[in-house]
């Protein structure tokens, strides 16, 4: 879980305005893959 947050924190750094709805937006995966990254992401604060 550090490792996702220090992660999560590099990511937030160079993407300061990043949301879950920006992040779907950016990403092509499959709806079932993005779903299970932006829960991820947003146990770790990203928001909405």
């Amino acid at each position: 879980m550090e490792e996702a947050r220090e992660a999560y924190a590099q990511m937030m750094r160079g993407y300061p305005g990043l949301t879950a709805s920006r992040f779907r937006q950016a990403m092509v995966f499959s709806p079932a893959a993005l779903d299970r990254m932006v829960d991820n992401l947003k146990k770790l604060g990203l928001p909405d």
